[in-house]
């Protein structure tokens, strides 16, 4: 009967140790399932991310440097998909140096409100910019005298057709007086889109 017993002990404990290996086993398995779960998820949100719209904004450069042509501002939609553009703001300003800008800009309300969908590689020419119609002589010698930084700086938001989420492309444009006309350049904060 003691050998019964002791036969009955060792395989309950034997028993016992597989279902502690098997639930060991299944721990890990689980494991490896929520990595992969979160692997697929930045996939998709990759492929999403390539895929959506990007909207971004750009001041053109007149034909001949150092001159106070027209400019023209334009959104482009350089995704794949059609992007729906919310808003946009834009305006001109004169700083002693590009460090006398606050960290993140200062947006007035104003703009353009719910504007215009975008499809994938469509451009739209929202507004245009002549220094001359703001600036007086003396404002525009000491600008293009390097005296002086003329910005143009703004934000456009959008929504893409993947999700609700609003994205925005803020842009900050400064007068070189080196090369004679705007260059895509500010504070951290004046140039940065989601």
């Amino acid at each position: 009967m003691v050998g019964l017993t002791l036969g009955y002990v060792l395989a309950t404990i034997s028993i016992l140790l597989a279902i502690k290996r098997q639930a060991e086993i299944s721990q890990h398995q689980a494991e490896i399932a929520e990595k992969a779960a979160n692997a697929a998820a930045k996939s998709a949100d990759g492929l999403v991310n390539a895929e959506r719209a990007w909207v971004m904004v750009y001041l053109s450069s007149p034909a001949r440097p150092h001159t106070m042509y027209e400019y023209v501002l334009s959104v482009k939609n350089w995704g794949r998909t059609s992007g729906h553009v919310i808003s946009v703001y834009s305006e001109p300003k004169i700083v002693n140096r590009l460090d006398d800008l606050p960290r993140e800009p200062e947006y007035s309300a104003g703009g353009l409100k719910d504007v215009r969908f975008l499809a994938p590689q469509e451009s739209w020419e929202f507004d245009s910019y002549n220094p001359s119609e703001i600036l007086s002589k003396e404002q525009w010698d000491e600008i293009h005298g390097g005296k002086k930084k003329l910005i143009y700086y703004g934000v456009t938001t959008y929504r893409d057709i993947f999700k609700e989420d609003t994205h925005y492309s803020r842009f900050c444009y400064t007068y070189s007086s080196s090369l004679g006309f705007f260059i895509l350049l500010g504070p951290p904060g004046y140039n940065k889109y989601t």
